[in-house]
């Protein structure tokens, strides 16, 4: 099976997730969260992280490992150098043989009630089912969904960004691949007009 890499890009921190998408189910394995760094260390840091796992897939398989990458829309338009952050992932993943990567962006992001709430039924669903695991080696991701809140006093349901400078972003992460891979289903406002 294949890695899926969760990415919310930023300086300080830079914030990324190593996850698989098995049987409707997300298992987080790794979190990457770089202080004052670029998008050329997370491609490097994301390399060593997958490249065990890309050895033994192409053991079995004889092929390199299909690596899937979910981010920031706004990524193909935002940089931390010169070249867009997905232009800089893309030039990295070139030379890469070892490695298959497609990347899952869409052209715009959604909006942040959805995807809070596509994460909290992965977490969670109103059934009581939990179709989300995460490894306890993931302390700030789990710190992320103890402490982030809404923003007080915001009509837009905002999340608070300003409380704690490192909160929020490997959340962001995990909620664009989660509104990819299993979003909530989008209820339709139907309006009836008077006749």
């Amino acid at each position: 099976q294949g890695l899926c890499w969760a990415l919310d890009f930023n300086v300080d921190p830079m914030a990324g997730l190593v996850c698989q998408f098995l049987n409707g189910r997300i298992h987080v394995l790794q979190e990457i969260f770089l202080r004052n760094s670029n998008t050329q260390e997370m491609c490097e840091r994301f390399e060593q992280i997958a490249q065990p796992f890309a050895d033994a897939y192409f053991e079995l398989n004889r092929r390199p490992l299909p690596v899937t990458l979910y981010g920031d829309a706004t990524g193909e338009a935002r940089s931390t150098s010169s070249r867009t952050d997905y232009e800089i992932i893309r030039i990295f993943f070139r030379t890469r043989k070892q490695f298959e990567l497609k990347l899952e962006i869409p052209p715009s992001n959604p909006p942040v009630r959805d995807r809070v709430n596509s994460v909290n039924a992965m977490l969670r669903n109103a059934a009581g089912d939990m179709r989300m695991s995460i490894h306890p080696d993931c302390r700030e991701l789990i710190t992320d969904l103890q402490e982030v809140t809404w923003k007080q006093g915001s009509a837009n349901f905002d999340l608070d960004k300003n409380s704690d400078k490192l909160r929020t972003h490997l959340t962001d992460a995990l909620g664009y691949m989660v509104w990819r891979v299993a979003p909530i289903n989008v209820f339709t406002r139907i309006i009836t007009l008077p006749n």
